[in-house]
Order: C-alpha cells, then sequence, then structure tokens
C-alpha cells in the first residue's frame, strides 16, 4: 500500500514539472509558489507516514530481563546520562524503607520497597501509606518514554507457587494502575508478578520472610531521554 502511494505521488510530481518549467518561463511567481507549496507538503505527508510506521517493540511481550537490557544507549550519551541518573538517585534515596543500586553499570536505577509498606497482609489493594512510596514516581511517567517503569513483585514461600503468583500479579497490577492514575501511559509501564521467585534470604523466619516480600521498580532510561542525553539536553 505504502509503495502504491509513493508511486501516485511520483507519477504526480513527473506530471507538474512541464507546468513548473512553463511556471518559471513566463515568470509566474504565484504560480511557481504554489506548486512549490504542494511539494513541500507531500513530502511532509510522506515524512509523518514514515514516523507512523517505525516499529516499536512491544515492552509487554518481554521478560524483566530482557527489559532491564534495553534499549542501550549510544556512547555520546553515556556519560550525561549517568550524571542525570544520580542525580535521581538521591531524590529517591529520601523515601523511607527504600533500598537503591543502579545495575546495568549505572544506566539503571532499583528501588527496592519492602511490601508490607504498599499493602498489607495477603491484600491486592494498596492501603494509605502506600501514596508517600509511590509518590516520588509521578515525575518518571510524566514524560511517555523518558523511562520505562518495570514493577516486579516478589512473595515469601507462604501459600502454593500458584498462589503467590496470582498474588505477586495482583500487587503488580496494582501499582501500575496507580502510576498510569497518575498520568503514567501503559505502554511504558510494565508488571511483574514474581511469585516466591528470587528470594533474597532463605524463607526459615518471619523476619527472613519480611524480607523476600518486597516490590522492586526498574527505571529503565527510554529512547526519548537517551536522545536527550546525547545532545546533553536531559531536563524534566
Amino acid at each position: 500500500m505504502k509503495t502504491k502511494i509513493y508511486i501516485i505521488y511520483l507519477l504526480t510530481l513527473l506530471l507538474s514539472c512541464p507546468f513548473y518549467i512553463e511556471a518559471q518561463d513566463n515568470q509566474s511567481v504565484k504560480e511557481k509558489n504554489r506548486i512549490s507549496r504542494w511539494i513541500d507538503s507531500g513530502k511532509r505527508f510522506f515524512k509523518k507516514r514514515e514516523k507512523k510506521d517505525e516499529i516499536h517493540i512491544n515492552l509487554h511481550e518481554l521478560t524483566l530481563e530482557e527489559n532491564i537490557k534495553i534499549p542501550v544507549p549510544a556512547s555520546s550519551a553515556v556519560n550525561n546520562l549517568k550524571t542525570a541518573l544520580s542525580q535521581e538517585v538521591r531524590r529517591l534515596s529520601r523515601i523511607k524503607h527504600a533500598q537503591l543500586s543502579t545495575p546495568r553499570k549505572g544506566e539503571v536505577i532499583k528501588v527496592v520497597i519492602p511490601m508490607d509498606q504498599l499493602f498489607q497482609p495477603n491484600d491486592t489493594l494498596l492501603w494509605d501509606r502506600a501514596e508517600l512510596i509511590l509518590r516520588p514516581f509521578v515525575k518518571y511517567v510524566e514524560n511517555p518514554d523518558y523511562y520505562h517503569i518495570l514493577l516486579a513483585a516478589y512473595t515469601d514461600d507462604t501459600g502454593s507457587d500458584a498462589y503467590t503468583r496470582r498474588l505477586s500479579e495482583s500487587r503488580a497490577r496494582a501499582v501500575a494502575g496507580w502510576l498510569q492514575e497518575h498520568g503514567g501511559v501503559s505502554d511504558y509501564i510494565v508488571p511483574y508478578g514474581m511469585g516466591n521467585s528470587n528470594p533474597i534470604m532463605p524463607n526459615t523466619s518471619d523476619a527472613n520472610r519480611t524480607e523476600n516480600r518486597r516490590m522492586e521498580i526498574y527505571l529503565v532510561p527510554g529512547e526519548a531521554l537517551l536522545k536527550l542525553a546525547g545532545k546533553g539536553k536531559i531536563t524534566y
């Protein structure tokens, strides 16, 4: 379909050439301007079509590990990106009970929040204190594709694998829903229910189980932010 449109456009352009030449011969400024505007509008039309035809990866079809690895910044963007992210880490470090790290050599921010700061036991509805914890993340969803927000919810080993999986999925979706209600675009917010996998500590005591019940929030710079970093113009 796209090829046919291009052919039609080119044929029409060729047919207009005699009129354009004639307009030049006759010094018809009005006619020359009209045809020039027509050609320019055609160029803009196809430029817009090419932009629409760009293929973007569906983040929801990727695993957590795959999403953490992409997109990769250009070498010209790395230093500016890391400088900006280090400032965000200092800002996020004010969140009570949160643990921060910067995987992928400082190109991604990881925030670990104890699950009891977001949900009551065995519940899937965010409780009152959760808003204080989540409020600082609103900044990162205001501009689409500045960040990919990955939400990995974990449980302890209490209950069957199926139960812990459902519980963690519901909790991850609840946080994703809250972020969407506060301006986030679902394309860039990806929830993962991890169940009782990847325990931080052996599930041999209440204290250890509390450590394992957690929400990991990954802030992965998106294409829009990486372009700004490459130009040295990261702003919010």
